[in-house]
């Protein structure tokens, strides 16, 4: 069972619940589109350990559009117990971010500045550390994304 926090959020009169999972999937690798409209990293069989963040908050039903959803996914060498990426090297491991929103912007990105880094605690868990900084157009300011958390095999 993969970790996962539900929580409810309060704004005014409304109420928007609120899930996370910290998910890792073994036999598997990330897949990019060749020739497709819109660009979103995947997953798909493989021999890696993929690890995949997923942020999700519900629409309200008061508000239209109002449900948003967020995934930071990358993949590693599954005879690693220790890892730690830092700028330059993070295209090593595949690492891409996704909102879902009514808004732009809801293709994959690549991560390409900030640290990854993670420790095996068993052989269904290991400890993360994410800090990046996600650029969706060239020229725009970074949005900063810090995530840390237990992530268990699916």
């Amino acid at each position: 069972m993969a970790t996962s926090v539900v929580s409810r959020a309060y704004d005014d009169d409304t109420l928007q619940e609120e899930s996370t999972d910290l998910k890792i999937y073994e036999n598997s690798r990330i897949t990019t589109p060749v020739d497709s409209e819109l660009f979103v990293a995947a997953l798909d069989s493989g021999k890696n350990l993929v690890f995949k963040y997923k942020f999700n908050r519900e629409a309200d039903s008061k508000i239209p559009d109002s449900g948003y959803r967020e995934t930071i996914i990358f993949e590693i060498d599954p005879e690693e117990t220790k890892f730690s990426f830092l700028d330059n090297e993070l295209p090593t491991i595949k690492p891409f971010y996704r909102q879902v929103c009514f808004c732009r912007n809801t293709e994959s990105v690549e991560i390409r500045k900030g640290k990854i880094s993670g420790t095996k605690i068993s052989a269904t868990k290991w400890n993360i550390y994410i800090e990046v900084d996600i650029v969706f157009k060239q020229g725009q300011n970074p949005v900063n994304k810090q995530i840390s958390g237990n992530f268990i095999l699916d």
